[in-house]
């Protein structure tokens, strides 16, 4: 037992080590290595500053100054675009399901409640959807007006596991339920320090707490867009769809999860 509890604290240990500086070590990495010394030194220090910032917070990305119209690349969208793709990696392809079978009683709570999260999830999709008001309403208006054009972006996350149980709510920061039925919650993007109601669904919980990193950016990037003069008006949102043979979790799967997502 003592020998599997120092066990526990080393795979914490490390996997808090790792995440905490992998952007620090991409970066320096970039910088020393002979192995893309065939780059030229610029592309270096560029994918080093890129790589850096993906361990930045969403202010000091999205706050950056930015000339866009200046640069044949711009370091602050491909920040934006490899901090996405990076939370974006979430699915059940990250793990392995054997290992988490018969070895799960070696894991730190921690480590093992970050396994069954990616195993809940089988992919996603992200589609862009464009409606124009003043064609929808056959306004007398020009339906070239600024403003008529709205982007809504739904990012549809497929998941292998359905719970339906409730949990105490917390504060629903970045996000707020907008709409659910048997199979699916809609999240929206925009909305701060409200909750839902007196109780939270176990599942949504579940999600939003352990992407809590991927809601902070897409609230950042919708308050970007917000303030961008773009010809359109953007509205971000999340969809948690069950699988049509998604399975609620057994009961030692659910103590491990609701005990994170209670403590986090």
């Amino acid at each position: 037992k003592l020998l599997l509890k120092y066990y526990k604290e080393m795979d914490l240990f490390f996997e808090n080590h790792v995440r905490g500086s992998h952007h620090e070590d991409s970066a320096e990495f970039m910088r020393t290595t002979s192995h893309v010394a065939f780059l030229d030194g610029q592309i270096r220090d560029l994918v080093s500053e890129v790589s850096s910032a993906h361990g930045f917070s969403p202010t000091e990305v999205y706050g950056a100054r930015s000339k866009a119209d200046s640069f044949t690349i711009n370091k602050k969208y491909v920040s934006a675009v490899l901090r996405l793709a990076d939370l974006l990696d979430m699915a059940d392809d990250r793990i392995s399901k054997p290992i988490l079978d018969h070895s799960n009683m070696y894991m730190h709570e921690i480590t093992h409640f970050h396994w069954l999260s990616h195993h809940a999830i089988s992919g996603y999709g992200l589609k862009s959807e464009y409606s124009n008001s003043a064609l929808s309403q056959k306004s007398d208006s020009s339906y070239l007006k600024h403003g008529n054009f709205k982007e809504k972006v739904v990012l549809t996350i497929n998941l292998n596991a359905w719970q339906e149980e409730f949990v105490e709510c917390d504060v629903c920061d970045y996000k707020v339920l907008e709409e659910r039925d048997a199979k699916s919650y809609i999240l929206k993007i925009g909305s701060q320090k409200e909750k839902c109601a007196e109780q939270c669904l176990f599942l949504c919980r579940w999600m939003t707490k352990k992407h809590d990193y991927l809601f902070q950016e897409l609230f950042a990037l919708q308050q970007y867009l917000d303030k961008c003069n773009n010809y359109f008006k953007t509205e971000i949102v999340v969809k948690l769809l069950a699988e049509d043979d998604a399975k609620p979790l057994d009961s030692a799967q659910y103590q491990v999860v609701s005990k994170a997502i209670l403590d986090l």
